[in-house]
C-alpha cells in the first residue's frame, strides 16, 4: 500500500481494521507468508475470470455511486476536482484500462470491490464522513 495512501486511510479512519488482499497466483504465495509474519489482515485471495471480467462485475458498485474516492469537487478547474495524488493515478488508470500501460490498481479495485460484494456474512462498509469538520467519523452503508 503507498505510504501515502496509508497514512490518508489512517488519518480518516484511526480505528478500522485493515484487510489486505493477496492472489495466491504468481509470488502471491510468498508474499503472503512473509507478510503474515509481519502484518496482520493478510488474506489470500484467487482471482477468477480474466482481468477485464473482473472489472465488468465491479463496474456496478462504481457506476452506482457506492465507492468513495477521497478528493473535492472544484468545478472552476479544467479536471473538475481536487484529490491525492493516488487518486488521480487510479482515476487515469480506470480511465483508459484496458488500453494503457498499467492495469495493477484497476486489478486490485475490481478485486476488493467483487470481494466485499462476495462476503457472506451481513455487515457494513464504512465510508467517509462527508463533513469535514468531524475526521475520522463514519457514515455507514449496510447493503449496496
Amino acid at each position: 500500500m503507498p505510504s501515502e495512501m496509508h497514512a490518508w486511510a489512517h488519518r480518516k479512519w484511526p480505528r478500522a481494521a485493515i484487510r489486505i488482499l493477496i492472489e495466491t497466483a504468481a509470488s502471491g504465495p510468498d508474499a503472503i507468508e512473509q507478510l503474515k509474519r509481519e502484518l496482520t489482515g493478510v488474506t489470500p485471495m484467487t482471482a477468477k475470470g480474466s482481468k477485464e471480467h473482473r472489472v465488468e462485475a465491479a463496474a456496478p458498485a462504481i457506476e452506482s455511486h457506492n465507492c468513495f474516492l477521497p478528493g473535492k469537487l472544484m468545478p472552476d478547474l479544467d479536471v473538475g476536482y481536487v484529490a491525492p495524488n493516488w487518486v488521480q493515478d487510479l482515476i487515469e488508470e480506470c480511465a483508459v484500462f484496458p488500453n494503457g500501460m498499467n492495469d495493477d490498481q484497476v486489478d486490485a479495485l475490481s478485486q476488493a470491490l467483487n470481494w466485499l460484494r462476495g462476503r457472506r456474512t451481513k455487515g457494513s462498509i464504512s465510508v467517509a464522513n462527508f463533513d469535514d469538520s468531524q475526521p475520522g467519523v463514519l457514515a455507514y452503508i449496510d447493503q449496496w
